[in-house]
């Protein structure tokens, strides 16, 4: 987009249309910059999904822009063999579960599964006991694929309830450790 042509760029109007839930509006309004242009909302796309201060409404909106950009793949476009593998941070594994649950229908006011905060720690709850059953009976690491599949269920519910309850995740971890560094274990 060149600088003059600012008559026709609404920048108000360009981040509502990026911020977006729909995937074809954030695709547009992306596609009418450079590629210079591209790179600087893309990094500023990763600072409001990661960093403080950011309005939970903000961070997720972002997050979802971000995997709508980057190709992450959407629920509703494809399967689970489309991610390729990587790394993922936490606020793009958050945007690529909350795409699932939205996919699935289960934000509806209507949904079967509604999405409360309590109903999330139920479910993190029984997931976590499915891991545990893994290992009834025995001492031995079990079959890693079904303990993986497990480990994952406990990590989506996680993520889920923590961006629902408004929580940085990574933040709460991180000050978790330096509190646990610092406090005694008695034996």
């Amino acid at each position: 987009m060149e600088e003059n042509d600012l008559t026709s760029f609404d920048l108000e109007e360009f981040w509502e249309n990026l911020l977006s839930e729909r995937p074809a509006q954030i695709q547009a309004a992306f596609e009418r910059l450079n590629s210079q242009e591209r790179q600087a909302v893309l990094v500023h796309l990763k600072r409001m999904a990661s960093e403080k201060g950011w309005h939970p409404q903000q961070r997720r909106s972002a997050q979802r822009a971000l995997a709508v950009l980057t190709d992450r793949p959407l629920a509703s476009e494809g399967s689970v063999n489309d991610v390729e593998r990587r790394e993922w941070t936490l606020a793009e594994l958050t945007a690529a579960m909350h795409e699932f649950v939205r996919a699935q229908g289960w934000y509806d006011p209507d949904s079967p599964r509604p999405q409360t905060l309590r109903n999330l720690a139920i479910s993190l709850n029984l997931e976590a006991s499915e891991v545990l059953e893994h290992f009834q009976w025995s001492e031995r690491l079990p079959e890693r694929a079904a303990l993986a599949e497990e480990l994952a269920d406990v990590a989506l519910y996680l993520l889920q309830l923590a961006s629902l309850a408004e929580i940085d995740l990574q933040e709460a971890i991180l000050t978790k450790l330096k509190k646990n560094y610092r406090r005694t274990w008695e034996e």
